[in-house]
């Protein structure tokens, strides 16, 4: 069984972004292409460093407006 626990947003986009390059440089190792965004492009890098553009994110960086509440 897995323990719950509170878990920060700055701590979890610190361990997401470690994740990817871990996972980028495995990647890399046994030279396999894998795809990462720039901009609102969707890129796959191949082990040779030539890129390919696979797709596009439409709604790349949307912002959530915030939730104001009042008391009358």
């Amino acid at each position: 069984m897995t323990e719950r626990r509170e878990v920060s947003n700055k701590d979890l986009s610190k361990h997401a972004k470690a994740a990817s390059r871990a996972a980028v440089r495995r990647a890399c190792e046994m030279k396999v292409p894998f795809a990462v965004q720039e901009g609102k492009k969707i890129v796959k890098i191949f082990p040779d460093g030539h890129k390919e553009i696979v797709g596009q994110v439409e709604k790349a960086f949307v912002r959530i407006p915030k939730k104001r509440y009042s008391m009358a």
